[in-house]
């Protein structure tokens, strides 16, 4: 890692950052390395929901990373930002690339979802042979799309300004980008699928991934969504090792290398308006900490509560001789033919890595399975009744698994917006979007020191878009 650049400890912070998981402590590590004074107070759990809520797998999810590790890309950027490279993030064993990065399980069809494109085209043909000519051509327009779409999503820019023709560049690099971006939003995914064939295999199969991706059906996907996933699955999936607490920590560790304050707060936190145009955090027991610039990283950080699907996991574990050749790391599958016991026919299944065994017998594998339901159904509480069934279809997926089959625990989580329960009302509703292009953030116009960045969306892609978010933090000035 590159040497320090700051030593400020002991002066007063020009920037709080209040988060709760690796992207915003990223966010606070950018800030801290540009030469801010950050405190960074790190968030446990909500109070307002039980432990027993929240998934504690150390595997579970991932998390995920489609876009940006190659030279350029957004991971690449972070971390180059943070002089620490991804070459060293591997050889430290932090991820490992997945081929294929998924499987798709159909009542009567297993896809591999491979990111050489030869491998995939002969798998669809096998899969979808009287379709698969408009599943080519609809492969080859996204293909086209994605050379407009990506750079703006995955990468920053390429260009560095030396002057006004290049600034000039820039912006019409931006200008482009974001029409392409808001086209492609604007546009639903199935009529520009239906263009090129109607198969209602083929839309079972794109609607598997579309839950695993997005959490949300293929009719609610744009093309923009479904540019993201195809774009990413053909650039190859990254999976992080041992989950976010290994990347919390990094990220702590970083922030603290840079000289910043690390704040954990275990108690009510509120976000209020400072007296003085400045920030305030106040912590119940500690007191209020101030701030000419505030940052409120959290996933779901929007302006109003997410109504989105909630999930259930739960966690098994197999003997290895039950688990068959054909089955991959990660895979989605439809719960069977016929009708599903929840809303959404959509299973998702990791399987954890050697590297995560520990604690497991000898020969055991563990998996995580997870499924979507709508907020009535997890307000029902069916839970019990719904393991069942994930467990039944699981013993479906894996022949001859009997007795050595087990489950060991459960948990299940809806989304909520942190920052709505943490902002003051007058902050949460002068909130504004500050539109970036690839990626956004709010800011509080009845205090222009408090910016409110969403840190993950709902699914499993995560496109690292926050790190736009957090360099355009470094060069804000209050």
């Amino acid at each position: 890692m590159g040497a320090i650049i700051n030593s400020r400890q002991g002066a007063e912070p020009e920037v709080i950052v209040v988060a709760e998981e690796w992207r915003g402590y990223a966010i606070a590590a950018l800030l801290a390395r540009s030469g801010r004074r950050v405190s960074v107070v790190t968030l446990g759990k909500s109070p307002a929901l039980p432990a027993h809520l929240y998934p504690s797998f150390s595997f579970a999810h991932g998390p995920w990373l489609y876009f940006g590790f190659e030279k350029g890309g957004l991971a690449d950027t972070l971390f180059s930002e943070l002089a620490f490279s991804v070459p060293i993030l591997r050889q430290e064993g932090y991820y490992h690339r997945m081929a294929p990065p998924l499987q798709v399980v159909l009542p009567s069809q297993r896809i591999d979802l491979s990111s050489d494109r030869e491998e995939l085209l002969d798998d669809l043909k096998r899969e979808f042979g009287p379709s698969y000519g408009g599943i080519r051509a609809l492969l080859t327009e996204l293909d086209k799309n994605d050379l407009d779409i990506y750079p703006a999503i995955g990468r920053v820019s390429s260009l560095e300004p030396r002057g006004l023709r290049d600034r000039i560049a820039i912006f019409r690099e931006k200008w482009n980008q974001r029409k392409s971006i808001r086209g492609s939003g604007a546009q639903k995914a199935l009529a520009f699928i239906r263009h090129h064939l109607a198969d209602p295999h083929w839309e079972s199969f794109l609607g598997l991934q579309s839950l695993f991706a997005f959490q949300k059906p293929l009719d609610q996907m744009s093309v923009l969504d479904l540019l993201i996933l195809h774009g990413g699955l053909q650039r190859g999936a990254i999976r992080l090792v041992g989950g976010d607490a290994r990347l919390n920590q990094l990220f702590i560790d970083l922030v603290r290398k840079y000289q910043g304050e690390v704040i954990g707060a275990d108690t009510p936190v509120k976000i209020l308006r400072g007296r003085r145009g400045e920030g305030e955090v106040s912590i119940e027991g500690r007191g209020t900490f101030r701030a000419p610039f505030l940052v409120v990283a959290l996933p779901e950080s929007i302006p109003e509560p997410s109504s989105g699907a909630g999930e259930l996991w739960v966690a098994f574990e197999a003997s290895q001789e039950v688990i068959p050749d054909p089955m991959r790391e990660t895979l989605v599958l439809s719960w069977a033919r016929g009708a599903s016991p929840i809303h959404y026919n959509y299973l998702a299944l990791q399987l954890s890595l050697s590297s995560e065994e520990k604690g497991s017998e000898k020969g055991m594998r563990r998996m995580v399975a997870s499924a979507l339901l709508t907020p009535d159904e997890m307000q029902a509480g069916r839970f019990s009744e719904i393991e069942e069934a994930m467990e039944e279809r699981i013993r479906w997926l894996l022949p001859f698994s009997e007795k050595r089959l087990r489950r060991l625990t459960s948990s299940h989580f809806m989304p909520q917006s942190r920052s709505c329960s943490l902002l003051d009302p007058s902050l949460l509703n002068s909130l504004r979007l500050v539109d970036l292009g690839a990626t956004s953030l709010f800011r509080a116009s009845s205090n222009p020191a408090v910016y409110v960045v969403p840190t993950s969306t709902p699914g499993k892609i995560d496109r690292l878009s926050f790190v736009l978010a957090g360099l355009y933090l470094t060069k804000v000035r209050t």
